[in-house]
């Protein structure tokens, strides 16, 4: 992946990328008339003032444009992801870049949250400090939140996480997806990047994050990442790639993970059964 500021030659990709993604999402959450507000807010001169003053960043995967989002003092502005690519923890990543940014100079980072993102930037441990409507031309009430957080209070996790990836930042996305559906299932998990692993904990270890070669090289994804869990039983699924008993009623067990489909309900049914098992342990 690279991530890089845009600059104006990028401008008809961003533009691009932006308009299409608020067609293809916005209409779920919005009357046409506010759609159609968003897309003329968001025009070709706007986003080239904020390419030329340096706000606008990018991310390029494969050397496609995936993702961009902005920053402006202490806000974060215009985060968008191609809707066929998001899921797979790219908006994240641009999240996390941004908020270091921030972090560099402000105490608080503030954004306004339109009413798709709101749940996601909560999750993010964002909350709503003010609610804030107008109305279009066309008559539309436009309505979105004004959000804040103080990212220092996270900035030692998400560099400890970085460093983790440092030689493999291509698994990034993998390992960010797999977190988000982990944060928003399972309460109270702790997550503690070390040099070797990620460790996953709630009262005992229930499993890791690693680079483990569970695989024969020639069969493995790239990028990928091995998701390690602790079961009371042997699961037998084809998709085990290793499998141990390192003693008696503890079995470990290995999975490869090479794309974001593979982090599914069947993996997280025996993430919850790894976390389970290892809260019931005295």
């Amino acid at each position: 992946m690279e991530y890089r500021k845009a600059d104006q030659a990028d401008l008809s990709a961003v533009l691009a990328l932006i308009q299409d993604t608020i067609r293809a999402i916005y209409p779920r959450y919005y009357p046409q008339g506010c759609v159609d507000y968003f897309l003329n807010w968001h025009s070709q001169e706007r986003v080239s003032a904020a390419i030329e003053a340096g706000q606008v960043h990018i991310l390029l995967d494969g050397g496609e444009l995936v993702g961009t989002g902005s920053q402006e003092g202490d806000r974060i502005t215009r985060v968008f992801v191609l809707p066929e690519r998001q899921g797979r923890g790219y908006g994240r990543y641009i999240l996390d870049r941004l908020e270091e940014a921030v972090a560099a100079d402000y105490d608080t980072v503030q954004l306004d949250a339109s009413l798709p993102a709101v749940h996601l930037y909560e999750r993010r441990g964002y909350h709503t400090v003010e609610h804030q409507s107008e109305e279009t031309e066309s008559g539309c009430v436009l309505v979105w939140d004004v959000m804040e957080k103080r990212p220092r209070e996270d900035r030692i996790m998400d560099q400890n996480t970085l460093f983790f990836f440092n030689q493999e930042p291509e698994a990034i996305p993998l390992y960010e997806v797999f977190e988000e559906r982990l944060l928003a299932e399972l309460e109270g998990v702790i997550i503690q990047p070390q040099k070797s692993q990620i460790t996953l904990k709630n009262r005992r270890v229930f499993g890791a994050v690693s680079f483990l070669a569970a695989r024969k090289a020639k069969d493995r994804p790239d990028p990928y990442i091995t998701i390690t869990l602790g079961l009371d039983r042997r699961e037998g699924s084809p998709r085990i790639d290793q499998a141990s008993e390192p003693y008696p009623g503890r079995w470990t067990h290995h999975i490869v993970i090479g794309s974001p489909e593979e982090i599914d309900d069947e993996l997280m049914a025996w993430v919850r059964e790894a976390y389970d098992f290892a809260a019931a342990k005295r």
